[in-house]
């Protein structure tokens, strides 16, 4: 029942009690670590560079800047990814 109130599954509920009966209201905290990872890390600055290299050869068309920089690096990289990449740094 309150899967269906939370629009959540039910293994997700039975998650939330084992977290409360271990730990209190500590364990229903949102934890640190969650979520997608992101595709680039900003912090690697010889991949940052390589990606500033690559999109200044050809800023018009990513999809060679991605085939170019997926090659070198050896990563899965779209379009997309770069593209959000670029606006937040």
């Amino acid at each position: 029942m309150l899967a269906i109130i939370f629009f959540t599954r039910t293994h997700t509920v039975r998650g939330w009690f084992n977290r409360w009966e271990a730990e209190g209201f500590q364990g229903l905290e949102i934890r640190a670590g969650r979520g997608l990872k992101p595709a680039i890390n900003a912090e690697d600055t010889s991949l940052v560079a390589s990606i500033r290299e690559e999109v200044a050869l050809t800023p018009q068309n990513l999809r060679d800047v991605v085939e170019r920089l997926n090659t070198r690096w050896n990563t899965s990289l779209t379009v997309k990814q770069l593209k959000n990449f670029l606006k937040k740094n």
